[in-house]
């Protein structure tokens, strides 16, 4: 592909820059090579390059075909004179109809012999278009004499009984033995499903044909044998490529900023909280903020992103590149490391300016930090398979986050009986229960308040110490962190499963050669 300088440049895009248009062609081109595709499709491949350029791509299709025995299919407009002499077969069209189809060496004596004469040296293809541009008159004179052509030329009833192997009311059996001559396809009997007759019938095909029309059937009926690398290549390349692509998404110069800002501003707000009863809201609400900052921020993130790779992924699914399998499984464990970091930096700064409890409620406080952000991304996942429009994905994330947020309870802790369930498939509520978990259990006893203490124990003589069993029993934190990291497990595991059966079943994108 002549890519060799390009090789450390960054594909880019309109606001970041990169490769130009030509090398942005090559590659998009290489990437297809990669499965050593039958046949290419490629849609206009010199659209916005120079003279110079158009011809070295051709030129480079060309010699693709010729070395490795493929089939390139080429659409292109008002092509050179030596990029139209470079093409085998021409299929013309105009209005949506078929103009001519067949040998490139014969389309001037085709036109000729219906009075439509080309000028010497003139280029065969702008007088092609000119013709087919010209009156009515003339497209009308053209499209005629072509279906007279197609009817009385053998080489188009070949195609139509080649067509008739994969008409839906038939079972079709290829037997791909053929002459040593190699002139010849021996089809195997065709079976009608409603009279059950049988015939046989040989059409005269090239035998550079035989393998492409093998593979195509096979393909068209979803073999195993259709990845072109093992399942362990397509993970380890993916991971690279989805590791490189996030890192500069998700640890942009601008999130870190974001994230140092308001882990200053948590720290600075709840700054080096005394451990006594009147701070005990101050606690849960730093605890509160903390949970719900990191489920909106990756959840957003994580829905923002996908659809800017759904194009890439539907592109390569249905050219069968790789499994989606292997794809999703790497985009969960390259991004893993990622989706950590941030959230890591910022409870770094915030948990010492607080002043929270030690170094082990760090680590607890930690783990259910991760377990939190990975539940928002596996939703925002989800949300960003499912919905093709982003506005409403948005729209059903800021409300579950809302929801998420009412049913946390740090708000409303005496919810209706009829409202209970809410609470629990709420991420927040598990994850803040474990922020309070972590805070106060095996942490220093809180000191009671002066006057009017809520807990009965202030009340008695000599006691000025609230134990942590108490704070927990009283704020509904009894119950082992572990119940809460279980949830969150659950959460991301079902969000997770649900992103790839919607990928898989509802957001399957059309074959290739379908």
């Amino acid at each position: 592909m002549d890519l060799q300088k390009c090789l450390d440049v960054r594909i880019g895009n309109s606001l970041t820059g990169g490769l130009s248009g030509g090398e942005k062609k090559l590659a998009n081109i290489a990437t297809e090579l990669l499965t050593n595709p039958e046949l290419m499709y490629v849609d206009e491949p010199t659209t916005g390059l120079d003279s110079s350029h158009a011809y070295e791509m051709m030129k480079m299709l060309k010699s693709y075909t010729a070395k490795e025995r493929k089939t390139v299919i080429v659409t292109i407009h008002q092509p050179s004179s030596q990029i139209f002499h470079m093409f085998d077969k021409i299929l013309l069209l105009t209005s949506g109809k078929v103009a001519y189809f067949g040998e490139r060496t014969r389309i001037i004596s085709y036109f000729a012999g219906l009075d439509l004469h080309c000028v010497p040296h003139y280029n065969p293809a702008d007088f092609i278009l000119e013709v087919v541009a010209s009156s009515p008159q003339v497209q009308e004179k053209v499209l005629n004499a072509y279906d007279e052509y197609k009817e009385n030329t053998e080489e188009f009833l070949q195609m139509d009984e080649l067509d008739g192997l994969f008409d839906d009311n038939t079972e079709s059996v290829i037997d791909m033995n053929y002459s040593e001559n190699g002139d010849r396809l021996e089809m195997a009997h065709r079976v009608d499903s409603k009279n059950q007759k049988y015939f046989k019938n040989k059409i005269p095909y090239r035998t550079k044909r035989l393998n492409s029309i093998k593979k195509w059937y096979k393909y068209m009926e979803y073999s195993d044998d259709k990845w072109p690398t093992s399942f362990w290549t397509q993970y380890k390349v993916l991971t690279q490529r989805n590791f490189l692509q996030a890192k500069s998404k998700i640890l942009s110069k601008w999130a870190a900023i974001e994230v140092l800002t308001v882990a200053m501003m948590t720290g600075l707000v709840w700054y080096q909280l005394d451990r006594k009863e009147e701070t005990l809201k101050d606690r849960k609400g730093v605890l509160f903020f903390t949970a719900i900052y990191w489920m909106i921020t990756p959840m957003m993130a994580a829905l923002t992103a996908f659809p800017e790779e759904r194009e890439v992924l539907n592109k390569e699914r249905a050219a069968g590149t790789y499994r989606l399998s292997v794809y999703y499984l790497a985009k969960m464990t390259s991004e893993l490391p990622l989706t950590v970091t941030l959230p890591s930096i910022f409870l770094l700064i915030m948990y010492p300016m607080v002043g929270l409890n030690g170094v082990v409620g760090f680590l607890k406080t930690w783990c259910a930090l991760m377990l939190n952000a990975l539940a928002a991304e596996s939703f925002g996942l989800f949300a960003g398979a499912y919905f093709l429009d982003q506005s409403q994905g948005i729209t059903v994330c800021v409300t579950m986050s809302l929801f998420y947020l009412m049913m946390g309870g740090f708000y409303a802790e005496n919810l209706p009986v009829w409202l209970l369930w809410g609470r629990y498939i709420s991420p927040a509520f598990y994850t803040f229960r474990a922020f309070v978990t972590a805070e106060f259990i095996n942490g220093s006893p809180v000191g009671c308040a002066e006057e009017n203490s809520v807990f009965p124990e202030c009340h008695y003589a000599n006691t000025t110490k609230i134990d942590s069993e108490t704070i927990l029993q009283t704020m509904g934190a009894n119950i082992p962190i572990y119940y809460d990291a279980f949830f969150l497990i659950c959460y991301i595991v079902i969000f997770y499963l649900l992103g790839y059966l919607v990928l898989r079943f509802l957001r399957k994108p059309e074959r290739l050669l379908q």
